[in-house]
Order: structure tokens, then sequence, then C-alpha cells
């Protein structure tokens, strides 16, 4: 069935190729290699924050109705921000993982971005929410999965060029660091733990 598919471990997670949503990547990304299960953060390890909130003022709803806007993202705690496509089989292998930490560490706020929900006409697709529904209740997530507003998505979403992509922002909703491609619960420990005292 469709979710089976999506949740296939080798699904491609390159959005070049779709040419609808080719793009350069965040001037801080260095993307892992299309569906890899290896990943890199940015060598210099955190950048040096931002005094303007990564993704300025939006408001948006989740996957279940909720309203989230940009002060959600800059609650005075760390956010992390996941960024994941339905066809993307390693974005969907992690999501368990960011569920249990996101039940473990109270100190981060999770939020998921699913950035392929619009279609070639620029609205909204059924399809992809209703798929985008059942793979995260598939996944047993809880945390916020936001519908991007669609301005957000051009200028944002639809530039990046590999996923998972996930962003750690700071307490005022700025950029501390950029991960590229799929972490294990150690790996995301780590990088989380630069930032709590978890």
């Amino acid at each position: 069935d469709t979710v089976s598919e999506a949740l296939d471990p080798h699904g491609e997670a390159a959005l070049d190729a779709d040419p609808a949503r080719e793009g350069s990547r965040p001037a801080d990304a260095d993307p892992a290699s299309p569906g890899s299960d290896k990943a890199d953060t940015d060598p210099a390890g955190p950048a040096s924050p931002d005094t303007e909130p990564l993704f300025g003022a939006f408001t948006a709803k989740t996957l279940s109705g909720a309203e989230v806007t940009d002060a959600d993202l800059a609650n005075g705690k760390i956010s992390l921000v996941n960024c994941f496509g339905t066809f993307c089989g390693p974005c969907i292998e992690e999501m368990p993982d960011l569920e249990k930490l996101s039940k473990e560490l109270g100190g981060v706020s999770f939020f998921g971005v699913c950035t392929d929900l619009y279609g070639y006409d620029g609205a909204l697709d059924a399809a992809q929410l209703t798929l985008a529904e059942q793979i995260t209740e598939t996944c047993g997530v809880t945390y916020p999965v936001i519908i991007p507003p669609q301005d957000l998505q051009q200028t944002t979403f639809d530039n990046i060029v590999a996923l998972p992509c996930t962003y750690i922002l700071g307490a005022r909703g700025e950029l501390l660091e950029t991960v590229m491609g799929r972490q294990t619960y150690d790996e995301w420990s780590g990088i989380l733990g630069k930032y709590t005292d978890n």
C-alpha cells in the first residue's frame, strides 16, 4: 500500500529528482548523499547565532489542525525542526527516534515540516496530506507537524536539495545548526546535548 511504499528505506531522498523542486541549498547546509544512512553536521559546529528568526513571521496549521506561529519556534527553548518528504525512506526511518527524544528532552521543542504537500499547481494536495498523516501516525509521531504556508514553502523548503534536513534553532528562533541526512538516536542525542543539560 502507499504507506508501506513510503516506508521503503531505499526511498530516494534527493529533491533534485523532481525538477519542480530544484534550488540552491541553505547557505550553511552541506547535503548528504541522497538516501544515505550517513549524514554530516556542520564541520565547524554550531553556527554563530543570527539575530533574526530563521523562518520570519508566519502562521500555519499542523496536520492535526492546530495553529502554529513563528512565536512557537522562538519560545525561549531550543527547537528542532525536522523537514521531511513522504517519498523519503531515511526521513521516515528516523521519526521514531525523534519522537522518543521529544519525550525525553524537556528543554527542546520538536517540530516536523512535510515539504511535499503542494502540487504542481501550487495548491495543497489532499492525497499528500492524507499520506503524511498516515506516515506520522504509523511512526507514532506526536510532536506538531507543520503544513508550511505557501510563501514559506517557496522561499525556504523548495530550496532544500536533500532530505531529511533538520534545523536546530535557538531561544529566539535563530539558526544554530543545520543537520543534513538521517541520524540515529545516539547521534541525535549527541547533537542536541551540545545545547541542553539533559
